[in-house]
């Protein structure tokens, strides 16, 4: 099974990510995706912002929870969404993070069975940078002693060049995606019972048009880490999405993500 759960959203202008009606305020989701492996483990890509955080942010969150505005409470966080859909958090054996920033790994808490896979120029990076570059969660995760830093094959696969297969078996495939973050990736999920695939591109865009027409909104290009790497990486996208239009590349936080991704099972959104 690939499902995609929305847990929670923020408040942000259309003008931040180049969409329509730059004065106008969007409530943007937090896309968490899930997959359900032959042995019954469930795997996650990003995990979102934990219930804490999404129940009270400037608590939990500090400085950075007081630049953003979240809505959904408890119930929207990536554990409640995924006890929707019949899955308790101890099943939830690996969360692979596109990136290590705070909107999407912050979750990890509620998973306490997890680990937690990221590149290791990655996790280097949010040891250096720390909070004030977002990687608020950085510490408790390194204390926590469920980080698994891993090195991707410098070999080119599926147009981008460097891969990592998870477990050996093609049903989690990461993909060098690097710019947004000095680590991000791209993850390819294969369903092969339903012959389901996803691509889960994190923060590598922020709306479709970005890496199709090659323009850089105001947050990407405020939130880059380096402006050459991203645009590689949105060459990598557009050639990959070319070559295989059967399987959607699902962005983290695009109100319309590019593909069909709702032939997949999914639940969220406000409520």
């Amino acid at each position: 099974m690939i499902a995609f759960v929305t847990a929670g959203e923020f408040l942000a202008p259309n003008a931040l990510f180049g969409l329509p009606a730059p004065l106008s305020l969007s409530w943007f989701p937090m896309r968490v995706a899930v997959l359900e492996r032959s042995n019954g483990d469930v795997v996650l890509v990003d995990a979102g912002l934990s219930a804490a955080e999404l129940a009270a942010p400037r608590r939990e969150l500090g400085a950075s929870g007081l630049l953003f505005f979240v809505r959904g409470g408890e119930r929207a966080a990536a554990a409640a969404r995924l006890a929707a859909l019949g899955i308790a958090p101890g099943r939830v054996k690996a969360i692979v993070a596109t990136h290590l920033h705070l909107d999407h790994i912050g979750a990890f808490v509620d998973f306490p069975n997890a680990e937690v896979i990221t590149t290791a120029a990655e996790l280097a990076a949010a040891r250096r940078y720390g909070t004030r570059q977002g990687y608020v969660h950085v510490d408790a995760l390194v204390r926590s002693g469920r980080v698994r830093p891993v090195l991707l094959e410098a070999t080119p696969r599926h147009g981008f060049p460097g891969w990592l297969d998870l477990f050996g078996d093609g049903r989690v495939v990461l993909l060098d995606c690097r710019g947004h973050s000095a680590g991000h990736v791209a993850v390819l999920l294969t369903d092969p019972v339903a012959g389901r695939t996803a691509l889960c591109a994190g923060d590598a865009a922020f709306a479709p048009h970005e890496y199709r027409a090659l323009s850089l909104s105001p947050f990407a290009r405020l939130n880059r880490f380096r402006e050459s790497w991203l645009r590689e990486s949105w060459g990598h996208l557009r050639a990959f999405e070319s070559a295989h239009p059967e399987t959607p590349v699902v962005l983290a936080h695009s109100k319309d993500p590019a593909g069909d991704w709702g032939r997949y099972a999914s639940i969220g959104g406000h409520e």
